[in-house]
C-alpha cells in the first residue's frame, strides 16, 4: 500500500513538490525511487526497533504478555512507542546529518 501511494504521488503531485523545492523539473523515476527509499526507511526502522525491544524483553523474561493487566503492560508499550518513534524521526532526517 505504501509503495502504491508513493508511486502515485511521484507520478502526479511529486513533480510540483520537487520543482518547488529545487527549482528544477525532476525525473519521475528518480522521484519514485527517492520517495520509496525514504518511505521504506522511515517505516522499517521503527518496526525493527519495536521488534528488537520485544525480543530483548522476552529474552530477559521481563516482558508481559497480552493476558497481563493493562497497568503492567502500559510502561513497556510506552517505552516501545517512544523508542520506535525516536528512531523513525532520527532516520527520516538522516540527510540533515551529513
Amino acid at each position: 500500500m505504501t509503495v502504491l501511494v508513493l508511486l502515485l504521488w511521484s507520478l502526479f503531485l511529486g513533480g510540483y513538490q520537487y520543482e518547488l523545492q529545487f527549482n528544477a523539473a525532476g525525473d519521475v523515476y528518480w522521484r519514485s525511487l527517492n520517495y520509496i527509499f525514504d518511505g521504506s526507511i522511515s517505516l522499517f526502522i521503527p518496526v525493527l526497533l519495536a521488534l528488537a525491544l520485544r525480543a530483548a524483553g522476552l529474552q530477559s523474561r521481563s516482558w508481559y504478555g497480552k493476558k497481563a493487566h493493562w497497568t503492567m503492560r502500559l510502561p513497556q508499550m510506552v517505552l516501545v512507542f517512544l523508542v520506535s518513534w525516536g528512531g523513525g524521526v532520527a532516520f527520516s532526517n538522516w540527510d540533515c546529518w551529513s
